[in-house]
């Protein structure tokens, strides 16, 4: 048996949003035409959906359930619209990720999964928002954080793990660099994104912050590393995103005091959304790959 569709949807709408009014906004159409469409619905089903309070609306027990079951439906026939419009096939994967994870970790590896998937295409874009799976056309996103995202499958990329980094030839200029008191004596650099790295591991070596008047201050941390790198200054690094940085010998860990936070990287998506053949394996590699940088 199959409900009408249009009250189907507009409940979907309403449901997912908490609010008639907000569906109406989000569909074009009048508050009154939202409450119209669920009210068939309930009578097309013999149930109420929707607790009614004055100008307010909350879901019973029974409209809980029932849009919990169909959202995975409508999410499915969005998402394959997307594809069906355009061009898009099930192998193509678009994924978001910030562009600090993307130009230090993960394009370096891209070629390899794509000699391993031929017939995988991943199209990445950058950002640092938090992501919206609604409005972004996107099939997965890496984000920073400490696992709690409502409504979201999520796996672990690879923790977070930071230690300041600088360049062999900064140690050399200051007369080397023993301990945390020294970094008084360097340039500290800071990232808009990343302010609470220095205090967390200072605190954690039991070290007082520097004066800060040398400090220099960066959008990104992909600035900061390219400047620690030409001998600036003293970057908070993100060891797992700086292994071949530390392999080509452009920055060194001078105290090797690495602090490891309840944070990190993970791959997600939305729990109600049907995942991709290409998806999965896309997944899957991430996490072998950043299984393999640990």
């Amino acid at each position: 048996m199959l409900p009408p569709l249009n009250p189907l949807h507009t409940f979907s709408v309403a449901a997912g949003l908490s609010s008639f009014t907000a569906a109406a906004e989000s569909l074009g159409v009048s508050q009154a035409a939202v409450s119209r469409q669920v009210a068939v619905l309930e009578n097309a089903l013999g149930v109420h959906l929707f607790e009614r309070r004055g100008r307010r609306v909350r879901l019973t027990d029974a409209g809980r359930r029932y849009h919990r079951d169909i959202a995975a439906a409508f999410d499915t026939i969005e998402q394959a619209t997307r594809q069906l419009a355009s061009g898009n096939d099930p192998r193509t994967i678009r994924v978001q990720v910030y562009p600090t994870f993307a130009a230090r970790w993960l394009l370096p590896r891209l070629a390899q999964f794509s000699l391993e998937h031929p017939d995988c295409n991943v199209r990445l874009q950058t950002g640092v928002g938090r992501v919206d799976f609604s409005r972004d056309d996107i099939d997965i996103a890496i984000q920073f954080g400490d696992g709690h995202w409502p409504d979201m499958e999520m796996a672990l990329v690879f923790p977070d793990v930071i230690e300041p980094v600088c360049s062999p030839r900064l140690i050399e200029q200051l007369g080397g660099l023993r301990t945390s008191d020294d970094l008084a004596r360097a340039p500290i650099l800071q990232t808009r994104y990343r302010n609470r790295d220095w205090s967390d591991w200072l605190r954690s070596v039991g070290s007082a912050k520097p004066s800060g008047e040398r400090d220099q201050y960066f959008e990104s941390s992909l600035l900061a590393y390219q400047a620690a790198i030409e001998g600036i200054g003293v970057a908070m690094g993100q060891v797992n995103l700086l292994d071949d940085a530390f392999s080509a010998g452009s920055l060194v860990r001078p105290f090797e005091r690495p602090l490891v936070r309840n944070l990190g990287y993970y791959a997600l998506w939305p729990e109600r959304r049907r995942v991709g053949h290409g998806t999965r394996r896309f997944v899957d590699w991430l996490l072998h790959e950043g299984a393999a940088t640990q």
